[in-house]
């Protein structure tokens, strides 16, 4: 799988989240995970929100005590980031090497995404390639991330006397994770399958849809945890299900052949009581609670901690 970690030495991995952060330190060594610490903690309120940074002294010293309360000294630092400010698109580009898809973005981005393109980060991952009339294509995921949210956990973490390595956007994060495993909660397998992977979070939800382990489509949705109301639990989940559906039936009417074959839920609101059998019945598509992965150990709450796990894995063209 090509997968490689920043000279095997340890890092901790962070989640930032508007309501909880997840902190992992670990490391990927000998294609295996190694996870030595976990733990997690309430954000406190506004000082971060969607990917922004709103009060950063405040968010430091609690990361800082938090750090030293759990006894993490690793200080090379992996982030994931889920925003809704992120822009993703995806287009198909002639299939050519990393050096042309790097010169046809920068001619023609502003025609892919509606961005000011000096105020943005932008990278992009393959998807695959498909046979057309003029010959072999390729499928690109482009991902836009504002330069704010760039600089503001960088400057975080340096705040807090750590080392930026990675800033990792979260639909990446659980791509490779699904792609490095083989089987989900010991029973699902993950080879050559298509999987919409949904994190529900307090204040948004992650879609992501994952294809033979390329990356399809990534939205986010800005509807979570916070907007159910306790007394209509049910009613509430469905209108975030209702969202999802538009991306779903956007990701199946691209081509003849797109399907999806399961739901994989995984983040807080997940651990609601029968919220899968909610989402099975709402799509009629087998869907399943994310317990366990193969090669990664960790007590409990592997749940919780998806994101940071997934930014551990460094594939080498990042």
């Amino acid at each position: 799988m090509g997968l490689l970690s920043f000279l095997n030495k340890k890092v901790v991995s962070i989640d930032l989240g508007s309501y909880e952060t997840k902190i992992v330190e670990g490391r990927v060594k000998n294609k295996k995970i190694e996870i030595d610490k976990y733990f997690s903690f309430l954000t406190p309120v506004k000082t971060y929100e969607n990917g922004y940074i709103i009060n950063k002294e405040l968010l430091s010293y609690s990361l800082k005590e938090e750090l030293s309360k759990n006894e993490i000294r690793t200080k090379n630092a992996y982030m994931s980031i889920k925003s809704s400010s992120v822009f993703t698109r995806e287009i198909t580009l002639p299939n050519v090497g990393k050096e042309e898809i790097d010169g046809i973005l920068k001619y023609k981005l502003e025609e892919y995404l509606p961005i000011e393109t000096n105020e943005y980060i932008v990278q992009y991952r393959t998807m695959g390639k498909t046979e057309e009339n003029h010959g072999q294509k390729q499928n690109i995921l482009l991902m836009a991330m504002p330069k704010e949210i760039v600089e503001g956990h960088f400057c975080l973490l340096k705040n807090i006397d750590l080392e930026p390595r990675v800033l990792d956007f979260q639909s990446n994060s659980i791509t490779k994770l699904i792609d490095y495993s083989s089987t989900i909660n010991n029973k699902y397998e993950t080879e050559e399958k298509i999987f919409a992977l949904i994190d529900l979070g307090h204040n948004s939800t992650n879609i992501t849809i994952l294809k033979d382990g390329y990356m399809q489509v990534a939205r986010i949705i800005d509807i979570g945890g916070k907007d159910l109301k306790k007394d209509i639990i049910n009613e509430s989940a469905e209108d975030i299900a209702e969202k999802i559906h538009t991306v779903f039936k956007y990701y199946i009417s691209r081509e003849i052949e797109n399907e999806i074959h399961r739901i994989l839920l995984y983040g807080g609101l997940s651990n609601i009581e029968n919220v899968d059998k909610l989402f099975e019945d709402y799509y009629n598509i087998p869907t399943t609670l994310i317990e366990d992965i193969d090669g990664i150990f960790i007590l409990e709450g592997m749940n919780k901690y998806i994101n940071c796990i997934g930014s551990l894995i460094r594939n080498e063209d990042e």
